[in-house]
């Protein structure tokens, strides 16, 4: 799933940044001692660039800044990263939900419960997926002011994925998480809850860097473990065939900035009033530079709607559409059953579409289209 693959590059980014930060600091310190190691007087002000604007303060002195840097720096960093790494695993968990709702909403009809939306709402959606959008916000936005003990209820009963089923404890989860409260609402002291529920006898929160590497382990592993659980639910036939009556490639310019949304497998948009997927289209995308070839198949109504959401970013400045190669089934011809099936039998026996043509009384262009419809449905 998208999300995940999200949650896991911001996990090991924050791992690579703390390791990189650990490796400055000691790099640092072991140069300082290398300077410092004949100067007697190490009570000067340390700052960054060597100026002495207080903005750029590092330490009150050469000593302090030392010993800030055998352990007590990396020490913030580790209970920083921790309060990124627990908001990386919430964001995952709601926007995790968000995505089962676009590939499983029957996972979503509850039928005693009472969704509101004001008249203003109602009127100004331009589409039912519009409003199944401010649907899906609303449980979710509901969900993040509730917690991890919420939102652990609320997947297994909508969709019976239990997160005590994961190697990591529960009991390890919520831990983590209180560690986190206690990190951002007060400043890492101790409250009589947590010393009480954990038999925690310290007044403040202290990571030690194997602490910290056993929590990014933790909700890693927790994370892929719950990314095995949704494709569980949200797999689709491997052997259920699309339609294919339009194939094309298109190719489009981009800017780097914009999200490319629109290739990725869950992407949704409307067909009339049926809702797709981009994976229901989009066979395969390469991207060079700023250019995207993007080939497609499936059902004509389908793809011209895919294309009907390129056009939209195009108009918007996002994208700009190249060239585009679509080929369309020829549709049936404009005659009867006895006509078609004289017109397949003369062309079987050699008949030449002139020939055709004068025997039936019919437009060479008619029968040539005739022929191209009966060879594209294998009826030639």
């Amino acid at each position: 799933m998208k999300t995940f693959h999200e949650f896991q590059r911001e996990i090991i980014r924050l791992r690579k940044l703390y390791n990189a930060g650990v490796d400055a600091f000691t790099y640092k310190r072991k140069n300082l001692y290398i300077e410092n190691k004949s100067k007697t007087d190490l009570e000067y002000k340390v700052f960054l660039g060597g100026g002495e604007d207080n903005n750029f303060l590092i330490a009150e002195t050469m000593k302090e800044y030392q010993w800030q840097l055998k352990d007590f720096f990396a020490k913030d960093l580790r209970a920083i990263f921790l309060i990124r790494v627990i908001s990386a695993l919430e964001v995952y968990l709601i926007d995790s939900i968000r995505e089962i709702f676009v590939l499983r909403k029957d996972l979503f009809h509850k039928q005693n419960s009472i969704i509101d939306f004001t008249h203003s709402e109602l009127l100004s959606s331009k589409s039912i997926s519009s409003l199944w959008s401010k649907l899906i916000n609303k449980e979710c936005r509901n969900l993040q002011n509730q917690g991890f003990t919420e939102v652990r209820k609320y997947y297994k009963t909508n969709f019976g994925i239990g997160f005590e089923n994961s190697e990591v404890s529960i009991k390890y989860l919520e831990k983590i998480h209180d560690i986190r409260h206690l990190l951002v609402h007060r400043l890492g002291k101790v409250d009589e809850i947590f010393k009480h529920k954990y038999n925690f006898t310290k007044a403040k929160i202290s990571l030690t860097q194997e602490e910290f590497y056993q929590a990014l382990n933790g909700v890693i592993n927790f994370g892929i473990y719950l990314n095995n659980e949704i494709d569980k639910i949200t797999l689709i036939e491997k052997d259920k065939k699309k339609k294919i009556e339009s194939t094309g490639v298109i190719l489009i310019q981009f800017d780097e900035t914009i999200n490319l949304d629109f290739v990725y497998p869950d992407f949704t948009f409307l067909s009339k009033e049926e809702v797709l997927l981009a994976k229901d289209i989009v066979d395969k995308y390469d991207v060079s530079d700023k250019l995207m070839t993007i080939s497609v198949s499936g059902e004509q109504n389908h793809v011209s709607a895919y294309l009907k959401e390129l056009r939209n970013l195009e108009k918007e400045e996002l994208i700009n559409i190249i060239e585009k190669k679509i080929t369309n089934p020829t549709k049936k011809p404009n005659l009867t059953n006895d006509q078609i099936e004289l017109i397949r039998t003369l062309f079987g026996k050699g008949a030449n579409k002139t020939d055709i043509s004068q025997k039936l009384a019919v437009s060479k262009t008619k029968v040539s289209r005739t022929i191209d419809w009966l060879k594209e449905n294998h009826k030639t």
